[in-house]
């Protein structure tokens, strides 16, 4: 699963975080490409489309509600709801399928990881003068998000869910060991110094913990120490790989000091929930994450406050992941019904309704100040932060195809580092190496 795996499923920050597999998936209304059917008397029958998800419990219920709600105040756009059969975790494979067999929905969910896979079939419409239309207020979606929909300069989805990275810490354990709650100034010396008093070897407790599967989580936490020292993962035009610059370097090197030489971060091997465990246990003071663990943790009962990732030079920029809705192009009818569908779900009203329901973050920046959206902080308690941390989120992904490759080379050599296997200098060089070679063949 992917760093953001979570956060990157609408139903998987929803209260209960589940996605199972549900109903048998389904094409389109009309053959792809034709123009709406006409009804008597020359009136023009509603344009179907459908919408595959892959959601379940609250999410399925909560998507269902606003659709069928949709449907009657649209009455020339009917929009049928289908999980596509499968889940979002595979739905990539079954829309490529789909588009293989000429049976595509109109609209699907998508990591955002994805989209430069599908976007290469040729078979995604451009979104770019739809979202131009004041009606859409495209500027109200977090920058992030708005970066995160974009292919080789065009809008290719609109944005569906978002995830950010910050901190979540145990006041008990702090205060246990006299150590101050971490203010929103706070740098990687200061948090260096804390984990390291909150380590206690015959406790069994860590200051911080950190994913060493070599996978994409490990990856993407590396990323943001890697922007905040002013470097990043590959050149503008996605060519060449640029993390084992001397930014690259400090921020390996800060992890493996506190890895290697005080031995005050847990280290997970196998990237299996065990930091999650530790910390609901009281075993571990600050836990690096995203809002879809604050149900665990409320329900595990622990004392916690939430924080800004630790900043250099001030500069707190942390992660995000945005997932999105595509469109298929299946002609201009099509096309426009699904537009005009997703402009409304995520108007401020809707986004707000889906956010309370769910404990979704909000995709807008204007979504915060909705009247739906009032409650939303004593319903999702610990989500203020995340929410108010989006305006420091950077997308973690850029376009390529060979993004799996180049993560797979920086996750594999950030955990040798840490687990005390080489230089940081000569693990990235040799990950660029890598990285570069799949660029190359891209």
């Amino acid at each position: 699963m992917s760093a953001f795996g979570h956060s990157h499923r609408l139903a998987a920050v929803t209260a209960t975080g589940l996605v199972v597999l549900l109903a048998a998936c389904g094409g389109g209304a009309s053959t792809p490409g034709t123009a709406p059917t006409t009804g008597g008397a020359g009136t023009a029958a509603p344009v179907e489309i459908t919408l595959w998800h892959g959601q379940v419990d609250v999410a399925q219920k909560t998507l269902d509600a606003m659709v069928a709600d949709f449907n009657t105040s649209h009455p020339k756009i009917v929009v049928k709801t289908d999980s596509g059969g499968t889940t979002t975790d595979n739905m990539l494979e079954k829309v490529q399928a789909a588009l293989a067999a000429d049976a595509a929905p109109d609209i699907s969910y998508l990591y955002g990881s994805q989209l430069a896979q599908l976007v290469a079939t040729g078979k995604v419409a451009d979104l770019t003068a739809e979202v131009k239309e004041p009606s859409w207020a495209w500027s109200d979606f977090w920058p992030a998000m708005q970066d995160g929909v974009v292919v080789d300069g065009k809008v290719r989805g609109i944005p569906s869910a978002i995830g950010d990275f910050a901190v979540i810490y145990n006041k008990s354990l702090l205060a246990a060991k006299g150590i101050a709650e971490p203010t929103s100034d706070w740098t990687w010396s200061d948090f260096r110094a804390v984990a390291l008093k909150a380590t206690d070897k015959a406790a069994g407790t860590f200051g911080t913990g950190f994913p060493v599967d070599g996978s994409e989580d490990t990856a993407v936490r590396f990323l943001y120490k890697l922007w905040q020292g002013g470097g990043d993962l590959l050149n503008a035009d996605n060519t060449s790989a640029t993390f084992n610059t001397p930014a690259g370097v400090t921020a390996l090197e800060t992890y493996r000091a506190m890895a290697v030489d005080d031995r005050s971060m847990y280290l997970d091997a196998q990237n299996a929930g065990k930091i999650e465990q530790l910390f609901n246990a009281g075993k571990i003071a600050f836990f690096v994450t995203g809002p879809w663990e604050l149900e665990t943790v409320t329900a595990a009962k622990i004392d916690y406050g939430t924080q800004v990732l630790p900043g250099t030079n001030g500069d707190h920029t942390t992660t995000a992941g945005t997932d999105s809705w595509v469109v298929y192009d299946h002609g201009p009818a099509r096309k426009a019904a699904a537009a005009t569908f997703l402009k409304w779900l995520t108007q401020p009203a809707q986004d707000a309704r889906w956010a309370l329901a769910t404990g979704s973050l909000p995709l807008r920046s204007t979504t915060v100040s909705d009247p739906g959206f009032a409650s939303f902080y004593t319903t999702y308690p610990g989500n203020d932060l995340f929410v108010k941390n989006l305006a420091n989120a950077k997308r973690a992904k850029p376009r390529t195809t060979a993004l799996p490759e180049v993560f797979t080379a920086v996750g594999k050599a950030v955990s040798a580092v840490l687990l005390g296997h080489g230089d940081a200098k000569a693990a990235l060089d040799g990950a660029a190496q890598q990285a570069n070679a799949a660029l190359a063949g891209q």
